[in-house]
């Protein structure tokens, strides 16, 4: 569906305002705030799919290297949150391209803002019917992203499987598993990785919560028979923090009973982190990991 002559001039008037202040030279801090407000005002008030996917392309077209660092972490951080407001596919895509090929040196604050906006972008995208391919590549760079950033920058790459479909969709449940799998292989996963499923826990219990009509029950049988394996493997190592005095212990059992209650939708019964972990069983849990 095309756009009217009028939409297509509001894309560009602003546009063009973004792409300048984003690129300027020691920019003022309330102009760029203003900017921000500005550019998310025609995202607000019901704006129509084809009208977001628009304005994202376009924006993406005129802010060039919006990640470079000689621009201010807060102008890189209007780019990020403003491409994933509008939930193109084309700048989803780019800003997980980007996360991708973040320095090993990134600052912290670019990696989790990234992140974070990726998330959110994919969480929009989704509702704009996003294609099947770019689902699955999408899924393809969280799981590299995932392999090369913080726990607290991979709370929102776990939260973005989720969005992807990875509690109904075989593929992306697939991939969400060999995430899982990789990190649960680590030498050593602190209390922060395992925590770093919190809040996607959370959404896939949401997720399996909705009821289903028969062709989204077996397409939920297929992606959970792909992922509880991995998801079983990933918790089993909180048995590394069973004899721990971290204050965290206390979170970890919290989401460990989380986990329990994901665990009957995606076909496993009979089995309580929860319950191994109260009882301080060191082997119950590590023999998960071989189920």
């Amino acid at each position: 569906r095309t756009l009217g002559a009028s939409q297509e001039a509001t894309i560009s008037r602003f546009a063009e305002e973004a792409g300048r202040a984003l690129s300027a030279r020691k920019p003022s801090e309330d102009h760029l705030e203003a900017v921000r407000v500005d550019l998310m005002t025609p995202l607000s008030g019901g704006c129509t799919p084809a009208f977001a996917r628009a304005y994202g392309a376009r924006l993406l077209e005129a802010f060039g290297e919006y990640d470079d660092d000689i621009r201010t972490p807060q102008q890189q951080m209007i780019a990020f949150t403003v491409l994933a407001a509008t939930g193109s596919s084309a700048s989803v895509l780019d800003l997980a391209e980007r996360v991708t090929d973040l320095d090993a040196n990134a600052a912290a604050w670019k990696s989790m803002a990234m992140c974070q906006a990726l998330s959110q972008g994919i969480t929009k995208a989704t509702t704009l019917d996003l294609a099947e391919r770019n689902r699955s590549d999408l899924a393809r760079m969280l799981g590299r992203i995932a392999s090369r950033v913080s726990p607290s920058a991979n709370r929102h790459v776990m939260e973005g499987f989720v969005m992807l479909g990875g509690g109904d969709n075989e593929d992306i449940a697939r991939r969400w598993a060999d995430v899982l799998k990789s990190l649960a292989s680590r030498e050593t996963l602190a209390a922060e990785d395992l925590l770093s499923m919190e809040g996607a826990t959370v959404k896939l219990r949401s997720v399996l919560l909705n009821p289903a009509n028969r062709e989204t029950r077996d397409a939920r049988e297929a992606a959970a028979k792909a992922l509880a394996p991995a998801l079983l493997a990933f918790h089993a190592r909180a048995a590394d923090h069973l004899d721990s005095e971290e204050a965290g212990n206390d979170r970890l059992r919290a989401h460990l009973g989380r986990v329990d209650q994901v665990l009957p939708f995606l076909g496993t019964r009979g089995v309580s982190l929860g319950a191994l972990w109260d009882a301080k069983d060191t082997d119950g849990l590590r023999a998960l990991s071989s189920n």
